[in-house]
């Protein structure tokens, strides 16, 4: 099926375990701010090491991820304080984003919650209770 949807990843290597339990807060208080982002449809806080962790977002569409940039303070707060915690190895921040379109799924794999798939291409259920 086509698709819209793009998922953000970021990846974060931290100086401590105190600063990632910072980044953590960061992210709750984001997603928080982020319950009235009509296209976000899942974000997850992955732990990979005792310094480094990943955050995942699914979003309706680029668009969607636009208005988050816009409208979410919290992040862009989030994101400037996060610099002073982030391992300098190399002389260079340990840090990268990525974001990607999902040109495609599978109808049969596509269990998220407030996707829609009985059309022919996937959209977002008007609420998303469980963000």
């Amino acid at each position: 099926m086509d698709s819209e949807v793009m998922c953000v990843i970021t990846r974060f290597e931290v100086r401590s375990i105190t600063a990632l339990v910072r980044l953590y807060r960061s992210f709750r208080r984001i997603k928080a701010h982020s319950k009235n982002i009509e296209g976000l449809i899942a974000t997850r806080f992955l732990i990979e090491g005792p310094r480094t962790c990943i955050t995942l977002s699914l979003w309706k569409n680029g668009g969607a991820i636009l208005q988050f940039n816009t409208r979410v303070v919290a992040h862009v707060q989030a994101a400037n304080a996060c610099f002073r915690d982030l391992d300098r190895g190399n002389g260079r921040a340990h840090l990268w984003s990525a974001q990607f379109k999902l040109f495609a799924v599978s109808p049969h794999n596509l269990n998220w919650d407030g996707v829609e798939v009985t059309s022919p291409q996937p959209t977002l259920a008007p609420e998303h209770p469980h963000l």
